[in-house]
């Protein structure tokens, strides 16, 4: 978890590999995000990506389109 909480800080936007939970994938995938605070983007076979913007609005990568 510490892991993901460090890339989710410096990258926004992580792609995770979930290899020894394929039966339990999406339980361990919204357990995972709601623990980093992250937002599960989606899923691709065993790889689950994240979203969590930077805590400094200067320093978001990523933007999202306005509702």
């Amino acid at each position: 978890l510490s892991s993901v909480d460090e890339a989710l800080r410096a990258h926004e936007l992580i792609k995770v590999r979930l290899v020894q939970f394929t039966e339990r994938r999406k339980e361990v995938a919204a357990e995972l995000a709601h623990e980093a605070g992250a937002e599960l983007v989606g899923t691709i076979g065993n790889v689950v990506i994240l979203y969590r913007p930077h805590p400094d609005p200067g320093r978001r990568s990523v933007s999202l389109p306005e509702r």
